[in-house]
C-alpha cells in the first residue's frame, strides 16, 4: 500500500477566491497598465479580438500566478464609454461580490468596477474604483495614481454602470 505524504497536499497552492483576485485585480495589476502604456491598454477594449474583460482577468491572472478559469473569466465585462464632456472610460465590471461579512474577522473589499479615463485633448489618464463598504451597503470611490497611492475619495453611488458613469462625469 502506498503510503502519502500529507504535507505535500497542504503545500500545494490553493485556487484564489475570485474577489480577492478582483482586488489585486482592480488596485495592483490594472492600475500599472494605463499609467505603463496607455494606448495599448485602451486597445485591449478597443482592437483586440477577445473582449477586454476576459482577457485582463487572464493577464491579471498570469501576472499574480493563479490559476484561471474561463467561468470565472467570462463574468469580467467591459465597457467603453463616451462620457458627456468629451472623455472616454474604459471600465472594468467586476463580477457581483458576496456582502462584506465582519463577522468572520478581516474581509476583502472587492471592486465592483474600474474605470481609466481618458480626457479629450490630454494624453494623461486617470483610474479609479468602485469598491464595497466594509461600514454600510454602500460603496467607496477610489483612485490609484501612476505610482499605486490608492486615495480613498469618500462615499461612491449604488454599483450600477449607469450611476458610476454619472459619478465620475460629476468628477472628471
Amino acid at each position: 500500500m502506498e503510503n502519502k505524504d500529507c504535507s505535500q497536499e497542504s503545500d500545494r497552492v490553493q485556487p484564489m477566491p475570485l474577489p480577492v483576485l478582483c482586488y489585486r485585480m482592480a488596485y495592483f495589476v490594472l492600475p500599472q497598465l494605463p499609467f505603463s502604456d496607455v494606448d495599448r491598454t485602451i486597445g485591449y477594449f478597443t482592437r483586440s479580438e477577445y473582449p477586454a474583460g476576459p482577457l485582463l482577468y487572464a493577464l491579471s491572472g498570469k501576472i499574480i500566478e493563479v490559476e484561471i478559469n474561463r467561468e470565472a473569466a467570462l463574468s469580467f465585462q467591459s465597457h467603453v464609454v463616451e462620457m458627456d464632456c468629451g472623455n472616454k472610460a474604459y471600465v472594468i465590471e467586476y463580477p457581483k461580490p458576496p456582502a462584506v461579512d465582519l463577522s468572520q474577522g478581516a474581509c476583502v473589499l472587492a471592486p465592483h468596477f474600474s474605470a481609466i479615463i481618458r480626457k479629450q485633448d490630454f494624453p494623461e489618464v486617470t483610474y479609479f474604483v468602485l469598491g464595497q463598504n466594509p461600514f454600510n451597503t454602500g460603496t467607496t470611490f477610489r483612485s490609484v495614481d501612476a505610482n499605486g497611492l490608492n486615495s480613498n475619495m469618500g462615499a461612491g453611488p449604488t454599483p450600477e454602470l449607469t450611476t458610476f458613469m454619472q459619478f465620475l462625469e460629476s468628477r472628471t
